[in-house]
């Protein structure tokens, strides 16, 4: 990495729910000139059809032009965007890669599990002040969770086919929250982590949260009216006030969350599954509060490029 750069840079992460889109420079540390979240639902119904349907398509495209007028209007000289679970997936990716292509004029890499739990861990250091060694990180995105721990064990990274919009469509379509419904997507998500946890859980003493799901449960747990990266980064969630929050997602109906304060569009419509993925998680690793990262892959991917 370069130790300063005046240019203007561009990050975009091409997520299983949303677009995220970092703007900036960088001089010792990054100097965000504009954030932007654009919630698409690529992945909706991927896992059934295997391909991205027409509405979500059509929704990509939109957010597509918009960042492109963003791009020109700071006049971003370098961008590096980045496909992740859901475009790994997608049988017509590369209708969404050639749009891409014509919309930005920058192309769209799809990059595989390793590099996105590096570029998370890289954003993650960048902005919190850790242990660097036994530190579990977890990204959990819309499509996949991305787990690293900051070791230099061989089982230390895995990207698990597993997020809260695929959790969400299996389990709780329709607001389909019944006791059997949990308690049949709880054994899921430990019939799918538990293989990984069970062997890098003696490695393990610190646990970072980082993502959408990671930062919304954060802002609701501090009680924010609007959403504020300063108060949410280094933010800490015990087990109890996590089953907490859960157990209170739990009364209300996906329209309903959607209306709490200090969620990003849409965020409601997932959060019960991702939440629950973190209580599985913590419950499983007993490390004690799990800290919360607001930086994680979008910065990493910025910082890969300076």
């Amino acid at each position: 990495m370069q130790q300063s750069s005046s240019h203007v840079c561009a990050a975009l992460d091409i997520g299983s729910n949303s677009f995220r889109l970092l703007i900036g420079t960088y001089r010792s540390h990054i100097n965000i000139l504009r954030k932007e979240l654009i919630t698409v639902r690529l992945a909706e119904g991927l896992a059934d059809s295997g391909i991205i349907n027409k509405e979500a398509m059509e929704r990509a495209i939109v957010a597509l032009r918009s960042i492109a007028s963003l791009l020109q209007e700071y006049n971003v000289q370098r961008v590096r965007i980045c496909g992740t679970e859901a475009l790994r997936r997608a049988h017509n990716r590369n209708v969404l890669l050639s749009e891409c292509q014509k919309i930005l004029g920058f192309p769209l890499e799809i990059i595989d599990g390793k590099q996105e739990t590096m570029l998370s861990q890289a954003g993650v250091f960048s902005g919190l002040t850790i242990p660097e060694d036994n530190t579990l990180i977890v990204d959990v995105g819309g499509g996949s969770s991305e787990c690293i721990v900051s070791d230099t064990s061989q089982l230390s990274s895995v990207s698990l086919p597993l997020g809260a919009v695929s959790l969400t469509d299996s389990f709780f379509k329709n607001d389909s929250q019944t006791s059997d419904n949990i308690e049949s997507a709880q054994s899921f998500v430990q019939q799918v982590f538990s293989p990984y946890l069970m062997k890098i859980k003696p490695l393990v003493s610190t646990f970072v949260a980082c993502g959408g799901t990671a930062t919304a449960l954060a802002s609701l747990h501090l009680g924010l009216e609007q959403y504020d990266e300063n108060l949410v980064q280094g933010a800490t969630l015990t087990h109890e006030e996590l089953k907490d929050i859960f157990n209170s997602l739990l009364q209300l109906k996906a329209k309903e969350r959607c209306q709490l304060p200090g969620l990003d569009q849409g965020r409601g419509e997932i959060l019960l599954g991702g939440a629950l993925i973190f209580l599985v998680l913590q419950n499983f690793l007993q490390t004690g509060a799990m800290i919360i990262s607001d930086r994680g892959l979008l910065e990493g991917i910025f910082l890969s490029q300076v």
